[in-house]
């Protein structure tokens, strides 16, 4: 398959565990109705990590701050997300789309991401959240997009990296805060912002 089935749209990752088939089928399908075909990208499973002795993870910051380690599923999450921003950087992906693989999709998701392509708006990581206390603290929209969408800036950084767009830069960024790792994959999303 190539890497870009929606040849007019960047790549769209969907992270699985290759256990997982039943989210597979699930998530092949919802992205069809809406016209999209995605690239599964092999998940990292934090159950089968040695975490204690991994040499990208810091437990000892991590229990300073929190008290705990991360569990088993955020590292394997974490870890997942930047072997995506690796993967950009190594074959130059200039923009992805990255998606868990539990996520659901307004019908008209493809025309917000076609919107999103023709916009002269400079971004770097655009978060799809449709709604949610984060937009109770008011926010600035930056540009209008078809079916009264707008791409925002809200004053402080949604949680989730369920699904959302990045360019190249971003996946840079993010991959140079990601060599030692301590907090969840959004969270490190809400220091780069």
């Amino acid at each position: 398959m190539p890497l870009n089935p929606n040849s007019d749209l960047p790549p769209i990752f969907v992270i699985n565990r290759q256990s997982d088939t039943s989210r597979r089928g699930d998530m092949t399908e919802r992205l069809a109705k809406v016209g999209l075909t995605p690239t599964f990208f092999p998940a990292v499973d934090g159950y089968k990590l040695d975490i204690p002795n991994l040499p990208d993870y810091d437990g000892g910051k991590r229990r300073r701050y929190f008290g705990k380690d991360l569990k088993a599923g955020e590292i394997g999450c974490l870890l997942s997300h930047r072997a995506i921003y690796q993967r950009m950087v190594d074959e130059n992906i200039e923009r992805a789309v990255v998606l868990e693989d539990d996520v659901f999709f307004a019908d008209d998701f493809r025309a917000v991401l076609e919107d999103i392509q023709k916009t002269e708006l400079p971004w770097d990581l655009i978060r799809f959240v449709g709604h949610g206390k984060v937009f109770d603290l008011g926010f600035r929209k930056l540009a209008s997009l078809r079916h009264g969408y707008s791409i925002t800036r809200v004053p402080t950084s949604p949680s989730g990296a369920y699904a959302y767009l990045l360019n190249k830069a971003a996946a840079q960024r993010l991959l140079q805060m990601m060599q030692r790792n301590w907090v969840p994959v959004d969270i490190t999303h809400s220091r780069a912002w």
